[in-house]
């Protein structure tokens, strides 16, 4: 996902999330984030829609991972304005 603007992002030692991932120290000026998504079908109804985004950042950890931080989403919403 493209942010609007950029975001700086440092890792809080004492909230490191749910699936045991932390930021590694500080993440300057972030622009994309990679999105981990449970409501699939809600996502692919909104994609080239205004939205905003309720979750949890997490750093990347893997190959896998395109980001280097990353956001477990939990809530999605359209902007309707």
């Amino acid at each position: 996902m493209n942010l609007q603007k950029p975001i700086d992002v440092k890792e809080n030692p004492k909230n490191i999330d749910s699936m045991g991932f932390d930021f590694d120290g500080y993440n300057p000026n972030i622009k994309k984030l990679e999105l981990v998504i449970e409501d699939v079908a809600k996502a692919n109804s909104l994609i080239g829609k205004r939205i905003t985004l309720k979750g949890t950042l997490f750093g990347a950890e893997n190959g896998h991972h395109h980001t280097s931080v990353l956001m477990q989403v939990g809530r999605i919403i359209e902007n309707k304005n």
